[in-house]
């Protein structure tokens, strides 16, 4: 889209980080046996969008005081996943796990995971984390005893080198180049040779699929393995114009200063929004408030029992803590800032709701609101916004607010 596209109410994301420097690791030279590893292990199988959260977190259950746990992990397709989980199937390669500090003091969540074997016959997954709806894998009905419960959202985006001169994309647009590539008509993302996409199993292609109206076997471009293939192909790109991308936003938030986003503006919609309020901010307030309209629900997929519990005691604590649930588990984490540290958007900071990829989206109310604890633990540097009161009790908050995670709330 032309330069001269008109953009008001968001501003682009150029910010700071390019993807850290990896610290050096003591991973053992040869691989531990997976059920080895000190435990309880809780194995998960998690699309790739998904590895911060599980380094972050994982790192934070290793070190924990009250519940430590360690986090064992197989990458792969959103869709590949959940059949996995539709199917009983047990993960036969080598996984990667994340080790306590004690075990290895250089290790951060920018590190290489390190290494581990699977059980013989292959480790059963205990959950999985699809970064998409997984209705949009047409599975079918999810086998009796197993649950998909809702996780935090993610947002996705058209990502462009920093040398080009593009700053939106409109729906028509994005239909037109991915459903139909090489076309001198359009421009400047002409060909398929410049556009990397992911493929179809891959939920960064699926979701944002579902919100172009290109059907994933549809789409035209350079398919990438990883997204940071995606990221690495975009970012060296030696003709920016005609180069585009697809890329969660959590990996686009660690390298603002290699690639931009383009806004985007939905079907319906008469502006473009970028995902936050302002060039400077990681607040995610545009998608929170429904401007921005390309993101998706993660789903955890466990056994759970006839209430929707899940039944792994492990699998539960990991789901607690991500979703904030109160009263939060008895630890000594918190998870909520995790899934804020990584560009997450926990549901109860969110003001709009879908139920499908794409889907249409209506106005929400989270029970117990965490928008300010959200925004002051966003980005490189987070800061509590200044319309947001610190408080312990709702004493400390104006008549009708009440105290939510440490902050006043409207509800």
């Amino acid at each position: 889209m032309s330069t001269r596209f008109r953009i008001t109410l968001s501003a682009a994301l150029v910010a700071p980080a390019l993807l850290a420097a990896r610290a050096a690791s003591a991973c053992p030279a040869t691989p531990p046996a997976c059920s080895s590893l000190p435990g309880p292990v809780l194995t998960i199988e998690s699309g790739d969008t998904q590895q911060n959260l599980l380094k972050t977190l994982g790192q934070k259950l290793r070190n924990s005081a009250t519940r430590p746990m360690t986090i064992v992990y197989f990458l792969n397709g959103s869709c590949t996943l959940s059949q996995d989980m539709f199917s009983a199937n047990k993960l036969t390669v080598n996984l990667s796990y994340v080790p306590s500090t004690t075990e290895d003091s250089t290790w951060t969540p920018a590190s290489a995971a390190c290494t581990c074997t699977p059980d013989t016959g292959g480790s059963t997954i205990d959950m999985a984390i699809s970064a998409l709806y997984v209705a949009s894998c047409n599975l079918g009905t999810p086998p009796t005893g197993l649950g998909i419960l809702n996780g935090p959202k993610l947002g996705y985006g058209f990502i462009i080198p920093k040398a080009s001169t593009q700053t939106a994309i409109v729906a028509e647009e994005a239909y037109l180049t991915f459903g139909f590539g090489n076309n001198d008509q359009l421009m400047p993302w002409n060909n398929t040779a410049d556009m990397f996409i992911r493929p179809i199993t891959k939920s960064t292609l699926v979701s944002m699929a579902a919100n172009i109206g290109v059907p994933p076997a549809k789409w035209q471009g350079t398919s990438e393995a990883s997204s940071t293939n995606v990221l690495t192909a975009v970012s060296t790109s030696a003709a920016p114009e005609p180069t585009i991308g697809i890329l969660g936003i959590d990996l686009y938030d660690q390298n603002r200063s290699t690639v931009s986003l383009l806004a985007y503006r939905a079907y319906q919609q008469n502006l473009a929004f970028w995902p936050d309020s302002s060039s400077t901010t990681f607040n995610k307030k545009s998608m929170r408030d429904g401007h921005y309209t390309m993101w998706s629900d993660t789903q955890y997929l466990t056994a759970v029992d006839s209430t929707n519990t899940p039944t792994n005691a492990n699998a539960k604590y990991w789901i607690d803590l991500v979703l904030g649930n109160t009263p939060n588990p008895a630890s000594d984490i918190n998870g909520l800032q995790s899934v804020a540290n990584v560009s997450l958007v926990p549901d109860c900071a969110m003001e709009v709701s879908r139920t499908a990829d794409g889907g249409p989206l209506a106005l929400y109310s989270p029970a117990v609101p965490c928008g300010c604890f959200f925004e002051s633990n966003v980005g490189s540097s987070p800061a509590t916004p200044p319309y947001c009161t610190a408080c312990t009790t709702d004493a400390n908050c104006s008549t009708g607010q009440h105290c939510r995670y440490g902050y006043c709330e409207a509800r």
